[in-house]
Formats: structure tokens, C-alpha cells, sequence
């Protein structure tokens, strides 16, 4: 699995050759990682089903899944 590492001026990011693959559903899916982004309890997004708010990643399996992320 090649990693590579990049950084220019004040801001860098990780690119990935990285696939992984669901267990929950009852047909696998496979998701491939192009970039890492921020940590779970940083990285917010817009949680369409519950009223369009924002919400932390960390927040969402907290609440939705009723899940602890480490």
C-alpha cells in the first residue's frame, strides 16, 4: 500500500492507495481512500436527516448509532 506524503507552505495532506470494505451491509461495499481528513471530532458535515444541521462525525455515531469513536 503506497503512502505519499506532500506538504506545501503552511498545509499538507496524505494521499492513499487504500481500499476499505463494509461489513455491514448485506452486500459488501468497497470505498476507496483517496485523502485523510480531519480528526472525527473535527471534521463536521451537514446531517440532512436531522433537520440540516452540522455535525461532527464523532457527534453522528454518538447519536445515531449510539457509538463511542476512539
Amino acid at each position: 500500500m503506497p503512502i505519499y506524503i506532500y506538504q506545501h507552505k503552511s498545509s499538507s495532506f496524505v494521499k492513499l492507495d487504500l481500499r476499505v470494505r463494509s461489513q455491514d451491509a448485506d452486500k459488501p461495499i468497497v470505498y476507496d481512500i483517496q485523502k485523510l481528513g480531519l480528526s472525527a471530532s473535527r471534521q463536521e458535515f451537514e446531517w440532512k436527516s436531522n433537520n440540516k444541521r452540522m455535525t461532527t462525525v464523532e457527534n453522528y455515531y454518538k447519536e445515531h448509532y449510539n457509538l463511542t469513536l476512539k
